[in-house]
């Protein structure tokens, strides 16, 4: 967490942050417990972002 944390304050330009929980059975390194909700949410950001 203490790295995402400092990205987040130091990065250059917009940033959207989305911290999997256990409720979610994605909290663990790289979401391995819920791939499709972690590529779920990860597709959802795509599509916000890049929308025309």
């Amino acid at each position: 967490m203490t790295q995402y944390r400092h990205f987040i304050k130091t990065v250059g330009g917009p940033v959207t942050g989305h911290v999997f929980s256990a409720e979610e059975g994605a909290d663990g390194h790289c979401q391995v417990a819920n791939l499709a909700y972690s590529a779920a949410v990860s597709m959802d950001w795509l599509d916000e972002t890049f929308a025309t």
